[in-house]
């Protein structure tokens, strides 16, 4: 009861807040901070806080779930109306930079940095409690190392904004990054969250538990394939502690009392009210195969991520508990036919849906399940006898909690590895994780390439990509961007 009431009061709080204009567009003058509109009170730093976590919240409320998983052998989408005619699984096609949810994306991150920016600018000489104002910094910190971390998974060379902007020709300064550069100032943040966020379970805001996640998730992603930072991220995975698995996977979805759980680290929080809900299950389905819509309502439903013929193979069958709240032939329990695809439902059910296409399912960006499976997959590629067997237990962890059998030694380094993999692709489906987990593993080129020339994928997307190289781990720096910044570079192969 407790954290439904917070939950009500962060997101009442978070309403009141406006995100402003974004980097790459010459605003009108009177949007940069001034004396007259820098925050000053108490209050001021706790409703510009609630407006950063709404304006991140917005990154990922369809961005930054929906582009990983078309992208990805999860799922794909054969939409292709509103972006030129390009559907989202084309997003590798040379012409992507047209694509607008790339637009989209370019600019809520770039909201959501100038927010955080101004408040960091302004907190050091308010007169407030010392202690919130550490917390509030700390937030800040976190929020743009996370920001900085997914444009950085995005583009790879990136505009690093680090401050608020004095007026419009700043912005036309600001240019392209080095990712080196980039992941330096992300570790900077991080480290000044940890030094200073709270030692607090709850997932509602940011946490000293959920910024060594994102540092170990920094680590294992900065050097992609050559893993030379296991041993750091490790150690930081072995210091998130006092989270558990609940006992029923399902409860973790489409259930607003399974929300801001034991296993949950960070959630986003959303409500269904206007401005305050999410859209990702009108997005992830379709109207006719939703549950819990309410009676006399219309939802729109979009069906951009459709369960891949790969995901249905690995979990074929109701054996791993899991499958009912990931995906299924859905239709007969509410009336409709069967679906000849599939549906995704993990995002499915409406929670708590008074607002006609606006509900408030939370989503959880850090889950101890995750925790884990990271840690197994470090333990085992130490690959000492130690090691070893930690990494199946973490492993068996996780699949005892769906249903399957655990795993026994002996079992071969390539083995675990492939075990890992496959409880990552089940456990974390949907969730945004397998695209950047392919690029960190390397081996996101081979697998898509197969993947793009299945049989059943040729015929579902007409035209994908045939062949998949390293030259695809990033995407087009949308077009707007260079016509409002001409000093912005493109990234190869989409000059």
């Amino acid at each position: 009861m407790r954290d439904i009431i917070i939950k009500v009061i962060l997101l009442i709080v978070i309403g009141t807040f406006t995100a402003c204009d974004f980097l790459d567009v010459v605003p009108d003058t009177d949007i940069y901070v001034t004396p007259k509109t820098a925050y000053k009170t108490e209050a001021d730093f706790e409703n510009a806080i609630m407006g950063c976590y709404k304006s991140f919240a917005q990154t990922y409320n369809d961005n930054l779930l929906l582009i990983p998983n078309v992208m990805s052998d999860e799922s794909y989408s054969t939409r292709t109306t509103e972006f030129s005619n390009i559907a989202y699984a084309q997003l590798f096609n040379f012409s992507q930079s047209d694509i607008r949810i790339l637009w989209d994306l370019w600019q809520k991150s770039y909201a959501a940095l100038r927010n955080v920016n101004l408040l960091i600018a302004n907190i050091d000489n308010a007169n407030i409690d010392a202690s919130l104002k550490s917390r509030y910094k700390a937030e800040a910190f976190f929020l743009r190392a996370y920001l900085n971390f997914d444009l950085v998974k995005v583009w790879g060379d990136i505009p690093l904004e680090l401050k608020p902007l004095n007026n419009s020709n700043e912005a036309l300064k600001i240019l392209r990054t080095p990712q080196a550069e980039v992941y330096q100032a992300i570790y900077t943040d991080i480290d000044n969250a940890i030094s200073n966020l709270p030692d607090d379970h709850s997932p509602m805001r940011a946490n000293v538990y959920a910024a060594k996640f994102l540092k170990a998730r920094v680590l294992m992603y900065e050097v992609k394939d050559a893993f030379s930072n296991d041993s750091q991220a490790l150690g930081l995975l072995n210091e998130i502690t006092g989270f558990e698995l609940v006992s029923d996977f399902n409860t973790l979805w489409n259930n607003p009392d399974g929300e801001n759980s034991k296993e949950s680290i960070f959630e986003l929080q959303f409500l269904a009210q206007k401005e305050l809900g999410t859209m990702i299950p009108y997005s992830f389905s379709t109207a006719s195969y939703m549950k819990g819509i309410p009676v006399g309502s219309t939802p729109m439903g979009y069906g951009n991520v459709i369960p891949s013929p790969v995901l249905k193979e690995l979990m074929p069958s109701t054996e791993d508990f899991r499958m009912k709240s990931t995906w299924e032939y859905f239709g007969t329990s509410i009336g409709k036919p069967v679906t000849t695809t599939g549906v995704c439902m993990k995002f499915n059910g409406l929670n708590n849906t008074s607002f006609v296409n606006c509900c408030g399912n939370n989503i959880p960006l850090m889950r101890y399940a995750d925790v884990l499976l990271l840690k197994a997959e470090i333990n085992n590629r130490l690959g000492n006898s130690t090691s070893t067997t930690l990494a199946i237990a973490q492993l068996n962890e996780v699949r005892i909690r769906a249903g399957l059998g655990s795993y026994t030694e002996p079992l071969t380094k390539d083995e675990i590895t492939n075990f890992i993999e496959l409880e990552r692709f089940k456990e974390l489906a949907f969730e945004g994780q397998r695209w950047w987990d392919l690029i960190r593993w390397g081996k996101m080129e081979a697998v898509m390439s197969a993947y793009n020339q299945r049989v059943d994928i040729i015929s579902i997307l007409k035209n994908p990509e045939p062949i998949v190289t390293s030259a695809h781990r990033v995407f087009a720096i949308p077009n707007p961007v260079q016509m409002n910044n001409p000093g912005i570079t493109q990234n190869v192969p989409f000059n």
